[in-house]
């Protein structure tokens, strides 16, 4: 039985992430100075690293697919910036990617485009802000990639204005990865990111919809304000919410809102149609709620074992175990179950699952499925809803999810008031839940999480 830390972050709290697994004193520091503060370089599964492109295309030539890889470079650009980008160059939707990369960063990462006529090869697209996204030809596969299609993740982040001296530093960042070791990795949290890094909101947009008030999550997307949104924002929503004037409010939302503006429009046309103005969104885009609101829930799942003291790494009545040699998942049902997959665990065979959920989620009468059952009914939510969903947004029929995430540390160094920390995190996994076990902040906005 341990007794972890709670976060003192509203935003934390926010999204379900309410504990910390390390005890070590918060490190003072900010992240994302700059987008190149924040560097990502995805892993693929035969372990190639999107970097080297020039290594990568005697791997990848071997024979002729049916797509084309390319390595994405990217700086500071927004995931749906960047797809309508590519949609455009290519003329084609079919773009395929393991993962979305952190929109604060500069980012390198594989993507399958069906074969055409032509391959094309050195694409630049650069901003006079310095923004940019590049492409350079890899080479051919007979499969294009798909969502968690990668081993993981590289990053390598630099910490500024660090307030501790060369030994503190290093002292405590050491204590704080025995304790990961210790207590059998990190909660495997979806991070800020998952849920809007500004306006972080899109799960509770997603639980709306599922309750089918529609007209709760056009007013969220539009009316909520939050304390990192710019002026301009803010004074157009608060505008929308005295007046509700949508033809007004068109011209003072600024065109960085385009989702906001989109409904907005609708609304001047068909006043009161909720449901119509959530189907003018983009698929992806509804699509997004839904699963954003399936990670809260898995988050309060995760903060809930971390509550009752339940250990990463410790098997309860209800657990899904992976076995690592054989892809087989057991439930640990009976008593002879539990110590049985136990034993695995311990011996790094197999790695505890929870449940994403969905609406084909099973729920029995165990000590897993209680807690899940008491989030759900403080949540008024049936899980029937992830099917009933539709039109709005595709069923989901739910998943399971590892446990505990385990990073790999590669190198640290610090120079003066900086520290560079280079690590491996496994696909699904996010960096962001690693650094705020090292800077544990009160605002993790302010610090740039």
């Amino acid at each position: 039985m341990y007794s972890f830390l709670r976060t003192n972050s509203e935003l934390d709290v926010l999204i379900g992430m309410e504990y910390y697994v390390t005890s070590t004193p918060p490190i003072r520091g900010k992240l994302r100075k700059s987008p190149e503060d924040f560097q990502v370089f995805e892993v693929s599964r035969q372990g190639i690293i999107a970097i080297n492109v020039k290594g990568l295309k005697v791997l990848y030539d071997k024979t002729r697919g049916l797509y084309a890889i390319y390595v994405l470079s990217k700086s500071n650009i927004p995931f749906n910036t960047m797809l309508s980008w590519l949609k455009s160059e290519f003329g084609t939707n079919n773009i395929g990617m393991a993962g979305i990369k952190d929109t604060r960063a500069v980012s390198h990462q594989f993507i399958s485009i069906p074969l055409s006529d032509k391959v094309r090869d050195n694409i630049l697209k650069s901003e006079s802000d310095g923004r940019y996204i590049a492409l350079s030809f890899v080479g051919f596969s007979p499969k294009g990639l798909s969502v968690g299609g990668n081993l993981g993740n590289i990053f390598k982040i630099t910490i500024r204005e660090v307030n501790v001296t060369r030994d503190v530093f290093k002292n405590v960042f050491e204590k704080l990865m025995h304790e990961i070791r210790v207590y059998g990795g990190l909660p495997n949290y979806f991070g800020y990111q998952r849920f809007g890094t500004i306006r972080p909101n899109t799960h509770i947009i997603g639980r709306y919809i599922l309750l089918g008030d529609y007209e709760a999550a056009i007013m969220e997307l539009l009316l909520s304000v939050y304390p990192h949104e710019s002026p301009r924002s803010k004074e157009a929503r608060e505008f929308l919410k005295e007046t509700m004037d949508f033809k007004r409010a068109l011209n003072r939302f600024p065109p960085s809102l385009k989702y906001e503006r989109i409904v907005i429009k609708y609304l001047s046309r068909h006043r009161n149609d909720y449901k119509g103005a959530l189907l003018r969104l983009p698929q992806w885009l509804r699509k997004l709620f839904i699963e954003a609101y399936q990670s809260y829930i898995f988050n309060k799942l995760v903060s809930y074992r971390l509550s009752l003291g339940i250990g990463l790494n410790e098997v309860i009545h209800g657990d899904n175990v992976f076995l690592l040699s054989s892809g087989y998942v057991r439930k640990a049902e009976r008593d002879s179950d539990i110590d049985e997959l136990q034993e695995y665990v311990d011996l790094g065979l197999a790695r505890i699952e929870l449940p994403l959920v969905g609406y084909a989620t099973p729920i029995n009468d165990t000590r897993l499925d209680e807690m899940l059952i008491k989030i759900l009914e403080e949540e008024g939510i049936d899980l029937k809803l992830f099917k009933e969903v539709y039109p709005i947004a595709p069923p989901i029929k739910g998943t399971l999810r590892p446990l505990s995430c385990n990073p790999l540390l590669y190198d640290f160094s610090i120079n003066d008031d900086t520290v560079t920390v280079t690590f491996f995190m496994p696909s699904g996994s996010y960096a962001t839940v690693f650094l705020r076990e090292v800077l544990k902040p009160r605002d993790p906005f302010i610090v740039g999480l």
